[in-house]
């Protein structure tokens, strides 16, 4: 799956909520059990040292909500990244507007988040095939693509220890002939 693909199942999502699920499933790369858990309180707009705005989600484990895992940051500038984090922070906006604290609540009740097997269904619909952890795998994937670091992919995967990254990585041949033509 890549970036082009994202767009598509986001445009084709049902409503504001499965679009952000998509999104921030893409942007943070994090596991599904870590993104339904978000709240309003988990993602915040700063500015980076030369002033460029991030929005950066603190991502908990399920073991350990005690403090953050891990902060991911996603630039508002990137060509790719930017235009899903700024509709994510209008919709973010919205939710805070209506007094909801989950990032993708239940919309019958709105006082819990949608649980896995919800969250399996909504993109099931868009796509057969489609499952959380490959949209997971896909931006691992795309991220070593674009050259990022193994110990930065460590950081942003959650990974205790880089060996969980010759599970997730697959580069193809193109990438391979890419490489070897340095």
């Amino acid at each position: 799956m890549r970036y082009n693909d994202v767009l598509r199942l986001a445009n084709q999502a049902k409503n504001d909520r499965d679009r952000a699920l998509i999104y921030t499933l893409w942007l943070t790369g994090a596991r599904i059990s870590e993104v339904l858990r978000l709240t309003l309180d988990d993602v915040r707009l700063e500015s980076d040292e030369d002033g460029k705005k991030v929005l950066v989600f603190e991502v908990y484990t399920l073991k350990r909500r005690d403090h953050p895992t891990r902060a991911i940051p996603v630039y508002l500038d990137h060509p790719q990244d930017g235009p899903l984090a700024r509709w994510l922070i209008k919709y973010f906006k919205g939710l805070a507007q209506k007094g909801i604290k989950w990032l993708f609540p239940d919309l019958r009740s709105f006082d819990r988040p949608i649980n896995r097997k919800h969250a399996w269904r909504i993109l099931k619909q868009l796509d057969e095939r489609l499952h959380c952890h490959l949209l997971r795998h896909s931006r691992l994937t795309d991220r070593a693509r674009k050259k990022m670091g193994a110990f930065h992919l460590q950081k942003l995967a959650g990974w205790t220890d880089l060996r969980p990254a010759m599970r997730y990585i697959h580069l193809d041949y193109s990438d391979l002939q890419e490489e070897m033509r340095k």
